[in-house]
């Protein structure tokens, strides 16, 4: 694979973000365990897939979320954990994106 097809993938990977930070929050709005297993899968490829784009900030919060959502099953406070996490994704990936139309 050629630099030019790789930060293709990761420009195109970049824009679905969006997409699926906001499946996450609708995910943890119905508040059901299955919804939140959901959520938590969708963190866990954002964690190692941006991982392996080199987007360690968005990785190391997407991993940090799922790991909080892991250890406490029955937070109350998931919702807006959760919120806080996608807030800080939401932050590295404008800052990488603004990085790459530099």
């Amino acid at each position: 694979m050629t630099m030019d097809e790789l930060t293709k993938l990761k420009r195109e990977y970049m824009r679905s973000l969006p997409a699926r930070l906001e499946m996450i929050e609708q995910l943890m709005q119905r508040g059901d365990a299955r919804s939140r297993e959901e959520a938590i899968s969708i963190l866990h490829k954002i964690h190692g897939t941006a991982g392996s784009y080199d987007l360690d900030d968005i990785s190391e919060m997407a991993g940090d979320c799922e790991e909080h959502l892991r250890s406490n099953p029955s937070a109350g406070d998931a919702v807006e954990t959760v919120k806080a996490c996608l807030k800080g994704i939401r932050k590295s990936l404008g800052e990488a994106s603004a990085i790459r139309s530099e």
